[in-house]
């Protein structure tokens, strides 16, 4: 009779500590699959900004090309701008240097009209 009592007590303890393991088992289990829901959830997280960093980023080398054609083609106008005002310069000088002669020439034009 002892020795049934021993076995049952024994298999009452064994009892306890198995559903002590399967709730553990189960804690256990939920813990990690919130774990998981976790992992999930930042890792979508971190993709988001990853694809939202590399728009931007896309975004800045169109700007930064944009602003690099931009001040080509300033350059472009500026040496146009340079270009056409030496042409200006250049007639203004024509100009001056016909003006003299002409100005010369009826000089010359009165001087033999008068001294005639």
């Amino acid at each position: 009779m002892e020795l049934m009592a021993s076995a049952s007590r024994e298999a009452s303890s064994l009892k306890e500590v198995w559903t002590k393991l399967i709730a553990e088992r189960e804690s256990w289990a939920e813990e990690r699959q919130e774990l998981m829901d976790s992992v999930t959830e930042i890792t979508s997280e971190l993709e988001r900004r990853d694809t939202e960093r590399h728009h931007h980023n896309d975004e800045h080398i169109d700007s930064k090309k944009k602003i690099e054609k931009l001040l080509l083609d300033m350059s472009v106008a500026i040496a146009g701008i340079s270009a056409e005002k030496k042409k200006v310069a250049d007639r203004d000088h024509e100009l001056g240097h016909v003006r003299r002669e002409l100005v010369d020439s009826q000089e010359t034009v009165i001087r033999h009209h008068s001294g005639t």
